[in-house]
């Protein structure tokens, strides 16, 4: 059955593109293009981001204190497959996602589950982009991205 779905996925070319990324495989791939089912559902990755289960939310009362959050709700197979892509990501080293998670967990001092959280929210942005812009992966795009334009800091 494996097979037969890796067979099926060889011919969508937005999951080629998807896969040829670090931390995705075939499955990743066609898990995330499942769920998302189309790029423009989404007016932002904020948007994917929150759907996911891994977005950012505010939130304060009058002028009290702004307080950062993860979102609650979400779809939990396309968290974890985002989070898994990231882990697999961080394992393989030699690419810039990789360097991001070295970025924030040493330079920066954010803690490790922050950090990998950062990491699969700059995949999801990836991913949704090469989708939406029918562009190829690129690493050199990825490691221009500023590295603080999604970090969450505890």
């Amino acid at each position: 059955m494996r097979e037969g779905l890796i067979g099926l996925a060889r011919n969508e070319e937005p999951i080629r593109r998807f896969e040829a990324r670090p931390g995705m495989g075939w499955i990743r791939s066609v898990t995330f293009s499942a769920y998302i089912d189309t790029p423009v559902r989404f007016r932002s990755k904020a948007a994917l981001w929150r759907y996911a289960g891994i977005g950012l939310e505010r939130r304060h009362s009058g002028r009290g204190p702004v307080k950062t959050r993860l979102s609650r709700p979400g779809n939990r197979r396309l968290k974890n497959v985002l989070l898994g892509a990231a882990k697999s990501a961080i394992a393989q080293n030699e690419n810039p996602f990789a360097d991001k998670y070295h970025h924030w967990t040493e330079e920066e001092g954010i803690p490790v589950p922050n950090a990998r959280r950062n990491v699969a929210r700059a995949i999801a942005a990836t991913l949704w982009s090469l989708w939406k812009t029918g562009q190829t992966y690129a690493a050199q795009r990825v490691a221009m991205a500023s590295p603080t334009a999604s970090v969450e800091h505890s």
